[in-house]
């Protein structure tokens, strides 16, 4: 399995949760969890994180893939990713999409 790149602003969970800072700190309140779940992936109907969510289709884990140094990057970018930033820049997009038409 290899990581997709999605459309929309980054975080916005159009696959799977949503990872802007607010959702991601409720379902990995530690930083240490979190990478955890990255370097270890989800499987399916396997609950994981605080609320006890199941996975879907199953997450690959990347700790055989990526140093813990990386993971730690990639957590600490995740933690950083602004909800309402991202709010700003859907409802903008939006409005410039009816705009245009």
């Amino acid at each position: 399995g290899e990581v997709q790149v999605l459309p929309g602003p980054p975080g916005s969970g159009r696959y799977g949760p949503a990872l802007n800072s607010v959702s991601l700190k409720r379902l990995f309140p530690d930083i240490e969890d979190q990478m955890a779940f990255i370097t270890s992936g989800a499987a399916d109907n396997v609950a994981y994180g605080e609320f006890a969510r199941l996975g879907n289709y199953g997450m690959p884990g990347f700790g055989r893939v990526l140093s813990q140094e990386e993971i730690r990057a990639i957590s600490e970018y995740e933690r950083s990713l602004d909800a309402a930033e991202q709010s700003t820049v859907q409802f903008a997009e939006l409005h410039t999409a009816k705009d245009n038409q």
